[in-house]
């Protein structure tokens, strides 16, 4: 008996070939080269590196936190002043108001007295 399973075409062949290819090359980062770490040299110089990296990234993730920190004491002082400023302004102008109906107060009384007169 022939199987007619077992014969493949050359796509299937190579097919076979590349899975095992990559069977073999099974827990290797892509784009990095098969038997890059066994070189002990390039491995710790990989190893700085992501090390660096991962310091750098904390220490960036870090400053960002202060400014943040920065950001919010800064806008907080800043909309303290202006709601000072308007109570400022809301005092002017009621002060301002009060002056204008005294002046208005005395006129109708200097009118009251001439009309009297």
């Amino acid at each position: 008996k022939i199987a007619l399973f077992s014969i493949q075409t050359p796509w299937q062949k190579n097919k076979d070939e590349e899975n095992a290819h990559l069977r073999e090359r099974k827990g290797i980062i892509e784009g990095v080269p098969q038997g890059f770490f066994d070189d002990k040299r390039r491995d710790g110089l990989v190893r700085e590196t992501i090390e660096n990296e991962a310091q750098m990234n904390e220490e960036y993730e870090r400053l960002m936190r202060e400014l943040n920190e920065k950001n919010v004491e800064e806008e907080a002082k800043a909309e303290e002043e202006d709601e000072r400023d308007a109570l400022f302004r809301d005092i002017a102008n009621a002060d301002d108001q009060m002056e204008k109906w005294m002046r208005l107060n005395a006129m109708e009384k200097l009118k009251e007295a001439r009309l009297q007169e």
